[in-house]
């Protein structure tokens, strides 16, 4: 009903403000698809973002310690989401227990890192984020590659099992079906892109803050079920969840 929301601009910066939950959402789809969920996933992107920020502000802000923020950023988000995935699909934790939980932790060592918001990072970080690449917004470019991403996996025989595991857990595991495998890898991707939420948010707001990824984990939830993702398993998948 806005006359200028399909506006260029208006729809590129609509993107960007989106992009961060947008991420969430792909990656809490996956662990949702398999019956599980992450309730941790708000508290990795906080991680993600003050051991980003504190790691290039130590550096000096080179290009070299960008380079390595981004990258540990990265490796945070993966070993978080697998502590989760070796809690519930080794040690048969409950999800939603186990993962509020880590939660907690995850909180409080974003805390530790950082106790209040502060800290900036260099102008080229947020130029870049907010620039574009090819005459492409690089938001764009950032949400077609989790768009390609979700294609790909989705023709994979990981993405069938983890749709058998969560439209029947037992037969799941008395036909065969690798399920321990299929729960700890939705678990991954959940923190790879719990990871890519924590460096947008990097990007749009060019500084740390502990309690930034707070409300996400909701709102991903939120998006997930408004497009068509059941909480219960099997049913869904990444496109409703990006729509939602």
């Amino acid at each position: 009903l806005q006359p200028s929301f399909l506006r260029y601009g208006v729809a590129v910066s609509n993107i960007a403000a989106f992009l961060p939950m947008a991420l969430l959402a792909v990656g809490q789809t996956y662990v949702i698809l398999a019956a599980d969920i992450d309730l941790s996933a708000g508290a990795i992107v906080s991680v993600v973002n003050v051991v980003v920020v504190s790691i290039i502000e130590a550096m000096g802000g080179t290009g070299a310690s960008i380079a390595i923020g981004f990258a540990a950023g990265l490796v945070v988000g993966v070993t978080c989401g697998a502590i989760n995935g070796f809690c519930i699909s080794v040690l048969r934790l409950q999800p939603i227990v186990t993962t509020f939980a880590t939660g907690i932790v995850f909180a409080g060592f974003a805390l530790w890192v950082l106790p209040e918001a502060g800290r900036q990072v260099p102008p080229v970080v947020y130029q870049t984020y907010a620039g574009t690449l090819l005459a492409v917004p690089t938001v764009v470019w950032i949400l077609a590659g989790a768009i390609a991403f979700a294609a790909f996996v989705s023709r994979s025989r990981f993405y069938q099992a983890l749709r058998a595991t969560g439209g029947n857990l037992q037969a799941a595991y008395q036909t065969g079906v690798p399920v321990g495998r299929g729960r700890l890898t939705a678990y991954l991707i959940c923190g790879l892109f719990a990871a890519l939420a924590g460096l947008a948010l990097v990007g749009e707001t060019a500084s740390g803050d502990p309690l930034i990824g707070g409300a996400l984990t909701l709102s991903s939830v939120t998006a997930v079920v408004l497009g068509g993702t059941a909480l219960s398993g099997c049913i869904g998948g990444v496109a409703g969840s990006l729509l939602g």
